[in-house]
């Protein structure tokens, strides 16, 4: 695609049945201009996002042996581009953290007012009185909180090594099940006073 009729003629004419798209655009739909990185700058060519629609607006025209045929152009303006399908493995694993945090942290809130922890707190006034069960479940969800703002921050292209993300997305699967596993090993695995915040 050039913005230069004559380069698109003297391409047209070297083949048989020779045909030209001349197509109109808008502010929107313009294709990037190629100069400064192409061979041939001074062909002045343009490249349109994939998936463009061509449309054909009216009869078609001869220019000497050449078919010249009238189209719009329509830019597909949703198309992802580079950036956006690098980042999908970050994008698709951060939505997987922020799930399992959110999950896990309901079924906590569950835990430390259930009537099995009110009786676990009977042998442990330290903690009953000192809170150290909530506060064990604040540790838990300032971890996984940590984990999640580390994804976030995290660059996109890390993700994008298989075996690594092999890795995340296994840890991140176990990601509920550790945070409450932490509180139900002091619950269930633990005596006396003062263990929640040994846990």
């Amino acid at each position: 695609t050039t913005v230069d009729p004559s380069v698109a003629l003297q391409y047209a004419e070297t083949k048989q049945a020779p045909m030209v798209f001349e197509m109109q655009c808008g502010a929107v739909d313009r294709g990037a201009q190629l100069a400064f990185l192409s061979q041939y700058p001074a062909e002045q060519e343009v490249l349109y996002p994939p998936l463009s629609f061509l449309e054909v607006m009216g009869d078609s025209k001869f220019v000497g042996g050449v078919r010249v045929v009238p189209l719009k152009v329509n830019s597909n303006v949703t198309c992802p581009t580079i950036e956006d399908i690098l980042s999908r493995r970050k994008q698709l694993l951060v939505s997987m953290v922020e799930n399992a945090v959110l999950e896990a942290e309901a079924e906590l809130d569950g835990l430390v007012e259930s009537e099995e922890t009110r009786k676990r707190l009977e042998s442990a006034p330290g903690d009953r009185e000192g809170e150290g069960h909530v506060e064990l479940k604040r540790g838990i969800m300032e971890e996984a909180r940590g984990l999640q703002a580390k994804h976030e921050k995290e660059d996109a292209g890390w993700y994008n090594v298989d075996a690594r993300y092999e890795v995340l997305m296994k840890q991140v699967a176990r990601l509920k099940a550790d945070c409450v596993g932490k509180y139900e090993y002091w619950l269930r695995q633990t005596q006396g006073d003062g263990q929640a915040g040994q846990v």
